[in-house]
């Protein structure tokens, strides 16, 4: 009876061990408060510490979100999911564009954050191309009011698609795809 004892009291302080071993190998990490689409500048409002046992994996992981704060998102990030350094870029690598669009060209419930598709009417085929998938929006601005009102979809894109997406803008016939969740 007394060896069961002794036994079951090594047991617990090796569990109790165990246990304290692993708190000390805790990390601070960067999580997402809120999703954070491609091409966006993280802010102080965007981003938490939490406490995570990272232990091999602890370089690829910003430990502070002063490291995080002014990067730019190169993949869509989503609410509290783990930053790793992969998850990060500059703004070096993306252009800012603003698409002025009529009205119907957009889904009315069209916000920030949200991902869409661009289309355009090729003006030599009449063919709607797609013409980007899967993109971001950083801003979207209603202008005006009525019949003749437009929105401003504000996209973050790589410097290679910039002269495409500005040539459609010229067609007027480009048409935006929501996602649906």
């Amino acid at each position: 009876m007394a060896t069961f004892g002794i036994l079951l009291i090594l047991i617990s302080f090796t569990i109790m061990y165990r246990s304290l071993q692993g708190a000390e190998q805790r990390n601070g990490a960067i999580v997402a408060v809120r999703d954070l689409p491609f091409g966006q500048v993280i802010s102080n409002e965007d981003v938490k510490t939490i406490w995570v046992d990272l232990s091999q994996a602890q370089r690829s992981y910003p430990v502070a979100e002063e490291l995080v704060i002014g990067k730019t998102v190169a993949r869509n990030i989503y609410a509290n999911e783990l930053i790793s350094n992969s998850m990060l870029g500059s703004n070096k690598n993306l252009r800012t564009v603003a698409i002025q669009l009529p009205l119907g060209s957009v889904p009315p419930n069209l916000q920030i954050n949200d991902t869409i598709d661009l289309w355009w009417v090729n003006p030599e085929t009449l063919q709607a191309e797609n013409l980007m998938s899967s993109i971001n929006t950083s801003e979207v601005i209603k202008d005006g009011s009525g019949y003749a009102s437009t929105i401003t979809v504000v996209v973050a894109v790589a410097p290679n698609q910039v002269g495409n997406l500005i040539a459609a803008m010229k067609t007027e016939t480009i048409e935006v795809v929501k996602h649906e969740s």
